[in-house]
């Protein structure tokens, strides 16, 4: 057997497992708690978040995304389960309530608008395959070519 022994002359380090470059930091010590302290499948959103931050989009865009696929966005029907105060109608049409998919696809105002820029043919074929508008925006980030998903983001920003 061979054993590498410490010579006196060499110096101990602390050494932080948990990051890269053995430096203790507190986001390090936070991502560490949050995957093996804390159960956090709650918190998890399917679909690859790493994706929306790989667009080639504005900052402030990719964070639309990104709120939109972890649900938080004041879409009216998550507010009123919220407790606030409001009619859950949508207000564009007035029929439906205001989901996030019915505000984003689902509406019939809306659905113009996505045939005008020539997306509304995707969207049909996506959106009642899938069960919410978090899915929706992964199955289109992952399925269509760099120049749609630019221009489906951006319609739906304007929404």
């Amino acid at each position: 057997l061979y054993m590498h022994i410490c010579l006196p002359n060499e110096l101990d380090a602390i050494i932080w497992k948990y990051n890269k470059d053995g430096n203790f930091t507190i986001k390090s010590c936070y991502f560490h708690a949050m995957e093996t302290l804390i159960d956090n499948t709650t918190f998890r959103v399917s679909g690859s978040l790493n994706s929306i931050r790989d667009l080639n989009l504005f900052q402030k865009m990719k964070i639309f995304l990104w709120r939109i696929s972890r649900e938080s966005l004041p879409a009216r029907q998550r507010l009123s389960t919220k407790g606030v105060q409001c009619p859950i109608t949508c207000a564009s049409c007035g029929n439906c309530p205001e989901t996030y998919h019915h505000a984003f696809v689902g509406c019939c105002n809306v659905e113009t608008v996505w045939e005008k820029a020539s997306l509304w043919h995707i969207i049909n074929l996506v959106r009642d395959k899938v069960d919410d508008m978090k899915n929706l925006i992964f199955h289109i980030l992952k399925t269509r070519s760099p120049t749609q998903v630019e221009k489906f983001v951006a319609i739906l920003w304007v929404l």
